[in-house]
């Protein structure tokens, strides 16, 4: 099912559909690994709409989910709930377009849209749970 919709200028497209089998295993959580506990605000929205919460897990922009890198701007966080299930997701794939298809699965979210329990400073490179941030 594929969803196209205008918001002011722009053109969005998000794709759903039902199954999580095409989630690779590292894009998943395992547990074993805590990151920051963050709320994630709705990207398309001016406001601060909170549409889930999730845990941050790195903003550098080399960082990969599945084999594409971060880029700038972007933060991978890992989807605990959700409070507004036809959120769309920033970066749909072909098994994810909304929040609530990515409970437990580690995505993309734009930075500027993500309030942390523990401040960090986004404009540092090293801002990986685990690394040392200088």
């Amino acid at each position: 099912l594929y969803l196209v919709f205008q918001y002011d200028a722009y053109l969005f497209f998000c794709c759903f559909k039902t199954h999580k089998d095409d989630v690779s295993s590292s894009e998943r959580s395992d547990g074993s690994k805590r990151g920051i506990r963050c709320q994630i605000l709705d990207w398309i929205s001016t406001d601060d709409v909170v549409v889930g919460e999730g845990e941050y897990y790195s903003s550098e922009p080399t960082y990969k989910i599945g084999r594409i890198p971060l880029g700038p701007n972007a933060a991978a966080v890992i989807v605990n709930s959700v409070a507004v299930e036809d959120a769309c997701v920033w970066r749909p794939t072909t098994s994810i377009g909304t929040l609530a298809e990515a409970v437990g699965v580690k995505i993309a979210w734009p930075s500027d849209k993500l309030i942390l329990d523990d401040a960090i400073d986004f404009s540092k490179h090293a801002n990986t749970v685990g690394s040392e941030v200088n």
